[in-house]
């Protein structure tokens, strides 16, 4: 029973991943992830290493340790590709965080040998405002006003906006970057993570 019942959760996840993403405190062990990410044709690209705030909120709660797998979804009609990172902690069973993430550090980008894609993106702010305010109707829908505005700036050379929603079981956080400018630095060259839109899902860790 338990086997059809996990079957039906993974059905039901899948039909809605390709609508968009799943704004909820489900979190699926790597396994299940596996199977899921299958079921709509995504690629298992990479696996990563991440150290994250157990809370987002307050920084001086501390920080884990997570691995994890990264899946790139098929393509759809914004500019940037969907992967998506399921992080779990070593001895747990179940995903910890969930991030959706449409940026250009999926796994790795070298902005200097593509640096056609970052003028091309350059012109997609529409595109990306439209999606981040998508995202942000999504969530506050389900859980309400944000509990904390972080980090908003809207410069002629930039747009950055972050919100965080605390639940009972767990926390959500939707960022943008866009460049509003192409800059090359000194002996670095162009940075990569100017254009990326991100929604973190992130269930309460015991302390």
């Amino acid at each position: 029973m338990r086997i059809i019942i996990n079957l039906f959760i993974l059905t039901l996840l899948a039909s809605k991943a390709f609508s968009q993403i799943e704004i909820g405190m489900k979190f699926p062990t790597p396994g299940e992830a596996k199977v899921l990410e299958s079921q709509i044709n995504s690629i298992e690209v990479d696996t990563t290493s991440l150290i994250v705030n157990i809370n987002p909120l307050n920084s001086d709660e501390g920080k884990r340790k997570m691995s994890g797998s990264i899946y790139k979804r098929p393509a759809s009609d914004f500019p940037l590709n969907l992967h998506v990172w399921y992080l779990f902690e070593p001895n747990s069973a179940e995903t910890s965080n969930i991030i959706y993430n449409w940026g250009l550090y999926n796994p790795s980008f070298n902005a200097n040998e593509n640096t056609g894609l970052l003028f091309e993106l350059n012109t997609k702010e529409k595109d990306f405002v439209q999606k981040f305010e998508s995202l942000y109707t999504s969530i506050e829908s389900k859980f309400g006003e944000p509990s904390k505005v972080g980090e908003i700036i809207d410069k002629p050379h930039i747009l950055v906006k972050k919100y965080t929603w605390e639940t009972p079981e767990g926390f959500v956080t939707l960022d943008m970057e866009f460049a509003r400018e192409i800059k090359q630095f000194p002996r670095i060259g162009f940075q990569t993570n100017n254009f990326e839109i991100q929604v973190s899902i992130k269930r309460k860790i015991a302390m």
